[in-house]
């Protein structure tokens, strides 16, 4: 029987024979517990994008093996395995003699959260045409990087942007944890609204009409441009001149839409003419103003002398002179004619005589009627209702004989001559 011995040192065995003889053999236990050495290390720090980091394990020992145990119930012989769970790990190291020594290595990791805000400083419009996204965190050391429509990417942390919709930042700390925040960037290009009109027709009485503006956009500003540099921001200005006239609105949000309108002028002529029937005379005491326009719907008046003023287009007038006739178109545009009324009231010349005295013998005397005026008409009256229309008639009856001359202009005067009769001796 071979017995188990557990201490180095010499051993003798003593054999004794049937016979009592006895020999002896030594032999001598040896004893190996050198130490073996063992590391233990790691690669890393696991973080949200180093997710596996290397375990370094290492000894001095020649043919020494290794076996690694930690959280989660972790286990392997690899000399440098890879693990993705932080914690202890501890390497065991077990010599060719069966010694073991161990070393432990902490596996950190830093997921860390990362903060991230977005925001805007402002609404998009017809004017303000880019906006700055305004991206922050209090993570030191964190980079940038948005996203957004139309394939919109900036690592700015406050990039302009001229789009409107969903912009997101991505934050990612120096671990390579992420954040998002997003913003809204909002655009206002609503429509704005404008009427233009205009009150009336320049013409030469209506000198300036009104601009009328309008628009159903609250908030909103008004500005009229036209001819000659015409410039207002007035809503319905007054203006002077024909031509067109554009209205440009413009809402809160900058933008604009525009309505134009002509104003029209009629400053067309109005015809007038102005005559008269006849001459003021003796007998003709009164005379007709011929008034006349081709203008349809125009207006006469009369002025003249003595302060003579009338609105019918012919009226009549008893006083020589200059007779304006002002005729007065529909647009209040004005006209003017002339006419002189003449007057012919020249004094006639009237001489009246007779060629002798009625007596017993000569019984008829012949009157003598005479005038210097051409063209004058003669008319005698006298004893006994004499009449005659004789320049130089016979008379036979003594009395007075009045001679009524009469000229074209049908002014008279008169001349009277005395016929005489003798008595019986």
């Amino acid at each position: 029987m071979s017995p188990f011995v557990s201490a180095p040192g010499l051993y003798t065995l003593t054999v004794t024979g049937p016979n009592g003889c006895t020999n002896t053999a030594s032999v001598e236990v040896e004893q190996d517990i050198s130490s073996v050495s063992a590391g233990a290390g790691v690669d890393g720090i696991l973080s949200c994008t180093t997710t596996s980091v290397q375990l370094i394990g290492g000894s001095l020992t020649i043919g020494a093996t290794f076996s690694w145990s930690g959280p989660n119930g972790f286990n392997s012989t690899d000399v440098s395995p890879f693990v993705s769970a932080p914690g202890l790990y501890t390497l065991t190291v077990t010599g060719p003699n069966g010694c073991t020594n161990t070393a432990s290595v902490e596996v950190e990791q830093d997921i860390s959260s990362v903060s991230a805000g977005a925001g805007v400083d402002g609404i998009l419009s017809c004017t303000t045409t880019s906006v700055q996204l305004i991206g922050g965190s209090l993570t030191i050391g964190a980079t940038f990087s948005w996203s957004g429509p139309n394939g919109f990417n900036s690592t700015d942390a406050s990039p302009f942007v001229s789009a409107p919709g969903l912009y997101t930042l991505t934050v990612t700390g120096p671990n390579g944890c992420t954040n998002t925040a997003s913003v809204e960037v909002e655009q206002d290009i609503s429509s704005v609204s404008a009427g233009a009109g205009v009150d009336g027709i320049l013409s030469c009485t209506t000198t300036s009409v009104q601009l009328i503006g309008g628009s159903l956009t609250i908030g909103a500003t008004f500005s009229w441009s036209g001819p000659n540099g015409f410039n207002s921001t007035d809503v319905s200005p007054f203006v002077s001149a024909p031509g067109l006239y554009t209205l440009t609105v413009t809402g809160p949000n900058g933008c604009t839409n525009t309505a134009s309108v002509e104003v029209e002028q009629d400053i067309s002529s109005v015809s007038a003419g102005a005559g008269v029937d006849g001459i003021l005379s003796c007998t003709t005491t009164s005379v007709q103003l011929i008034g006349g326009s081709l203008t349809i719907g125009a207006t006469f008046s009369w002025s003249g002398p003595n302060g003579f003023n009338s609105t019918d287009v012919s009226p009549f007038v008893s006083a020589p002179g200059l007779y304006t006739l002002t005729v007065t178109g529909p647009n209040g545009c004005t006209n003017t004619a002339s006419v002189e009324v003449e007057q012919d009231i020249s004094s006639v010349s009237a001489g009246a005589g007779v060629d002798g005295i009625l007596s017993c013998t000569t019984t008829s005397v012949q009157l003598i009627g005479g005038s210097l005026t051409i063209g004058a008409t003669f008319s005698w009256s006298g004893p006994n209702g004499f009449n005659s229309t004789d320049v130089s008639p016979f008379v036979s009856a003594p009395g007075l004989y009045t001679l009524t001359v009469t000229g074209p202009n049908g002014c008279t005067n008169t001349a009277s001559v005395e016929v005489e009769r003798t008595s019986a001796a």
